[in-house]
């Protein structure tokens, strides 16, 4: 039999295998530890009143997208320029970042979010330089070759945000735990709080504890990911 030489394509090859690239900036374990905590306490301590939500998940670690690798691999199908490379696009937004630079920043507000179900409590990151750097990376990215970040697609932008803590099921709003008070499909001592009481608790929770104040992130990290499975 004819020995087959393994055919080789290169660079595009390995261009074509990365399916997305990410930026972040992780909050600094301690403000995590607090953050988590924070929720902790709150969601577990016993109180008269609505019935705060049973948590499916409250993360210990916290990661905030300078490049968000979702939003990167939903560019994909807009093209290439000839010469794109992924890797040049990840040493330039390093170096737009300042390198090893910490930053300061603070939560902008607290939100409850889902399709279908509000399940998924978030809270928004914000300081200015944070912005900065989100639209430098889109704007690397277009310079390196990525059509889908090129021109007016430079200047879109999406809120930093972490994921704080997620429930088992729907929070439901303020007109929909009305309807079933005066549906009577709820024991009167079980009413569950609505998502406004819950953001209000959250809030409160955290100005007690300091959180809303300035908070510590850590040095940017990127990375390229090839396969978008559970990123």
């Amino acid at each position: 039999m004819r020995n087959q030489k393994r055919r080789s394509y290169g660079h595009a090859n390995r261009e074509r295998r990365v399916k997305a690239v990410e930026a972040t900036r992780q909050l600094d374990h301690d403000v995590s530890s607090r953050i988590a905590g924070s929720i902790t306490e709150l969601f577990n301590r016993a109180a008269s009143g609505p019935v705060m939500p049973e948590l499916e998940k409250i993360p210990g670690k916290h990661r905030v997208y300078v490049l968000n690798p979702r939003a990167v691999r939903a560019k994909f199908g807009q093209g290439f320029e000839k010469g794109y490379d992924f890797r040049t696009a990840m040493e330039e937004i390093k170096l737009q970042s300042g390198g090893a630079d910490e930053m300061l920043a603070r939560i902008g507000g607290i939100s409850i979010e889902g399709v279908n179900q509000k399940r998924i409590i978030t809270a928004t990151i914000v300081d200015p330089r944070l912005t900065a750097e989100r639209h430098a990376a889109r704007t690397v990215m277009g310079e390196a070759g990525m059509r889908g970040f090129q021109g007016k697609y430079a200047r879109e932008d999406e809120a930093s945000t972490i994921v704080i803590a997620q429930a088992k099921i729907h929070i439901p709003s303020t007109e929909q735990v009305t309807e079933l008070i005066e549906r009577g499909n709820t024991d009167p001592d079980q009413i569950p709080a609505s998502q406004d009481q819950v953001l209000t608790a959250i809030e409160e929770t955290f100005a007690e504890n300091g959180i809303f104040g300035v908070l510590s992130l850590q040095a940017i990290a990127v990375r390229a990911i090839k396969s978008m499975g559970n990123n």
